[in-house]
């Protein structure tokens, strides 16, 4: 697939946004789960993610709380930041 970077759909980035700041407070636990591609260079031991993968986020009992298609490559550096409040 190469190192490509899938930029997906704007509706779903915003909508990846707006979990992480309605789902993800200080103090609780949230569980993320990115279910990339077979293809992804990350799975074969590569730094970048070059897939479409499926964001879930759970509650600490498992419970889905967003799930978001075709949000684009993912960077688990966007995780940590995300928990960053004022």
């Amino acid at each position: 697939m190469g190192t490509e970077v899938f930029k997906g759909s704007r509706k779903s980035r915003r909508a990846w946004v707006a979990a992480q700041k309605k789902y993800m407070r200080p103090g609780g636990l949230t569980h993320l789960q990115v279910k990339h591609d077979d293809f992804c260079e990350l799975l074969a031991g590569g730094y970048l993610c070059n897939c479409n993968p499926i964001r879930v986020l759970k509650d600490d009992v498992g419970r889905i709380l967003a799930l978001v298609e075709n949000a684009g490559s993912y960077s688990p550096l966007e995780f940590l930041r995300s928990g960053q409040h004022d």
